[in-house]
């Protein structure tokens, strides 16, 4: 897709994943985050039209979380500064809608796969 880095590269991919995927949602663009709201998510309905609707947080958890995590550091800008994801709201937990957002959140040193979780250490200035 040749998107730019940042937060206007991960709003277009986004947009387009969610579409492709077949999400109802919104997103919205703030001075320095990109806010979605999902009012249906395709892969909650298929746990709920297999009986299994009462794993989905737990399968939330894990994938959602780390795709999306993933998903923002993709875009990272060229300076150094981290795009940050946070779920505030999810179906899956019975909220009624999604929301998650993705800021900047700080510049970045170095980043390191340990435990099965990335590691950031800030810049010492």
């Amino acid at each position: 897709m040749n998107l730019p880095s940042g937060l206007a590269g991960l709003e277009q991919a986004l947009s387009a994943r969610l579409a492709l995927e077949g999400f109802d949602f919104d997103i919205t663009r703030q001075d320095e985050a990109v806010e979605v709201a999902v009012r249906s998510c395709p892969w909650h309905q298929i746990m709920i039209k297999s009986g299994r609707g009462a794993l989905s947080e737990r399968v939330s958890e894990v994938i959602c979380r780390v795709e999306n995590s993933f998903w923002s550091l993709e875009f990272l800008k060229g300076d150094g500064r981290e795009i940050a994801f946070e779920r505030v709201r999810r179906l899956c937990r019975g909220d009624g809608f999604g929301r998650c957002s993705m800021g900047k959140r700080r510049l970045l040193k170095r980043k390191s796969f340990r435990r099965g979780r990335w590691i950031y250490q800030r810049f010492n200035n």
